[in-house]
C-alpha cells in the first residue's frame, strides 16, 4: 500500500512539474512578443533627458533676454553719456574761448615757449579762475568719468549677454542631439507603457521559475521516496523467501507476489496452526 501510494503521488508529482514547466514556457513566450528592455531602458533616458534639456533651454534663453534687455538699458546710457560728454566738452570750450588768458595761463610752465609770444616762460601769471570756467571743467571731468562707468558697465552686460547666448546655442545643440537620436523611435507613453509590460512579464518569469524548480524538487523527493519504499519491499520480500525456506520441508505454503502483507500473513498464519498440532 505504501509504494503503491508513492507510485501514485510520483504520479500527481510528475504531472504538477509538467504544468510548471508549461507555465514557465509560456511566460517566456509572451515575454518574447516586448521589446528590448536595453533598448526601451535607453529610450526612457534620452525622452528623460530631452524634457531635461528644453526645460533647461527655456531658463537659459529667458536668461539671455534678460542679459539682452540688460545690455540694450547699458546701450542707452552709455549713448546719454556720450551725448552728456560732447555737451560738456563744447560748453568748456566756449568758456575757455571767453576766458582766453585764464585758460592759456593754466597750460603755461616755467621754462616752456609761450604760445603767444613764443619766449621762454620765466614766471607764472596770477589769474583768478572765473566761477563759469570752473564749473565748465568740473563739468567735463564729471562727464568724462560717466562715460567712463557706462562703457564699463556695458562691456560687462555684452559679455554676460554672450555667455547667455553660448549656453543657449550649446543646450540647443544637445536637444537637437538627442531630438535626432529620437527620431522615428516610440512615442514616450509607448515606450513607458512596453517598460511597465515588460516589468509584469519578467515578474510572471521568475514566479513561474520559482514555482518550477519547487515542483521539480518535490517530483525529486517522491521519486527518492518510492524508490527507498520498493528497495525496503525487495529486503522484505527476500526475508520473506528465506523464512519459507526455511520451514518449507515441513510443508509451508506457496506465497503469492502480488502481495507482501498477505503473504507474510500467510506464511505466519500456517506456523500458527503448526504449533497448535503439535
Amino acid at each position: 500500500r505504501r509504494i503503491g501510494a508513492a507510485a501514485g503521488l510520483v504520479a500527481e508529482k510528475t504531472e504538477q512539474r509538467d504544468s510548471a514547466d508549461r507555465a514557465e514556457l509560456a511566460a517566456q513566450r509572451a515575454r518574447d512578443l516586448l521589446p528590448d528592455k536595453s533598448r526601451a531602458e535607453r529610450l526612457r533616458e534620452a525622452y528623460t533627458e530631452q524634457t531635461v534639456l528644453r526645460s533647461r533651454l527655456q531658463q537659459h534663453e529667458q536668461v539671455l533676454a534678460d542679459q539682452l534687455a540688460g545690455q540694450a538699458a547699458r546701450a542707452a546710457a552709455l549713448t546719454s553719456a556720450d551725448a552728456r560728454l560732447t555737451q560738456a566738452r563744447q560748453d568748456l570750450a566756449a568758456a575757455e574761448r571767453s576766458h582766453a588768458a585764464v585758460a592759456l595761463a593754466q597750460d603755461l610752465a616755467v621754462g616752456a615757449d609761450c604760445p603767444v609770444c613764443l619766449r621762454p616762460v620765466t614766471s607764472l601769471p596770477h589769474h583768478p579762475v572765473p566761477a563759469d570756467l570752473m564749473e565748465a571743467r568740473a563739468g567735463a571731468d564729471w562727464a568724462a568719468s560717466e562715460v567712463q562707468q557706462a562703457r564699463a558697465g556695458y562691456d560687462q552686460a555684452a559679455r554676460a549677454a554672450a555667455v547667455a547666448g553660448r549656453d543657449v546655442e550649446q543646450t540647443k545643440k544637445e536637444l537637437g542631439r538627442v531630438s535626432a537620436a529620437l527620431d522615428g523611435a516610440p512615442g514616450e507613453g509607448e515606450v513607458g507603457a512596453s517598460l511597465e509590460a515588460i516589468a509584469t512579464a519578467d515578474g510572471l518569469i521568475a514566479r513561474a521559475q520559482q514555482t518550477a524548480r519547487a515542483a521539480r524538487q518535490a517530483l525529486d523527493g517522491a521519486e527518492k521516496e518510492r524508490a527507498t519504499l520498493s528497495e525496503d519491499e525487495r529486503r522484505a520480500w527476500a526475508e520473506l523467501g528465506t523464512a519459507r525456506d526455511s520451514v518449507v520441508g515441513l510443508g509451508a505454503p506457496a506465497t503469492a507476489d502480488q502481495d507482501l502483507a498477505a503473504a507474510w500473513a500467510a506464511l505466519t498464519g500456517w506456523a500458527r496452526a503448526q504449533q497448535r498440532e503439535r
